[in-house]
């Protein structure tokens, strides 16, 4: 004599209603409705698992195949954040170079704002200016290395940081707060570029 199944989880529970009402009776019927159930809400995740690989924001394991499609070096040292802000740059400096899509693909590395100033000036340079990120902002290598690859070779891209200003310390914030902000948002220390 077997011991009784307790039939639990999603699809274990739709095939028990979905069969003849003697067959409720056999325990062996109900193992096995535990059994082949389970295995079908575990392939559930496994689909949508497979589903996100088809979206640079959502991939995972399936980066590497964006990275070989977009011809990007697979840079496994880099987080998923770090790697899908690549390969979104590279998606969104395809075309025309204008302002506007390097400010695009700039904000794939950079949450906070980011202006784009001198379009092709007369001395042929232009800046990208961080206007809410205090200091060098993440990423600014690989973001440097986006811009350098779609911009017109004439051109110089330069780069503005954001620091503290006096203004913004002097009777503004505590002692407690200035001593919890980093250095690197006080001094410029090395320029990136």
């Amino acid at each position: 004599m077997s011991l009784p199944v307790d039939v639990t989880g999603e699809s274990a529970l739709r095939m028990q209603d979905n069969a003849p009402d003697y067959w409720r009776m056999f325990e062996e019927m109900k193992a096995y409705w535990v059994a082949v159930g389970s295995e079908l809400d575990n392939a559930g995740g496994y689909v949508d698992s497979l589903l996100n690989q088809f979206f640079i924001p959502l991939a995972t394991w399936g980066l590497q195949f964006w990275e070989r499609e977009l011809g990007e070096p697979t840079d496994l040292t880099k987080t998923y954040e770090e790697r899908r802000a690549i390969l979104i740059a590279k998606l969104r400096g395809v075309g025309t170079v204008t302002r506007e899509m390097v400010e695009r693909v700039a904000q794939a590395y950079e949450r906070g704002k980011i202006e784009v100033i001198n379009e092709a000036a007369p001395d042929g340079t232009f800046t990208v200016r961080f206007i809410d990120t205090l200091g060098t902002p993440p990423q600014i290598a690989d973001l440097m290395a986006a811009i350098e690859r779609i911009k017109p070779a004439h051109l110089e891209a330069l780069y503005a940081y954001r620091y503290l200003r006096i203004k913004e310390i002097h009777q503004v914030m505590t002692l407690n707060q200035i001593q919890a902000t980093r250095l690197s948002n006080f001094t410029p220390g090395e320029s990136a570029g």
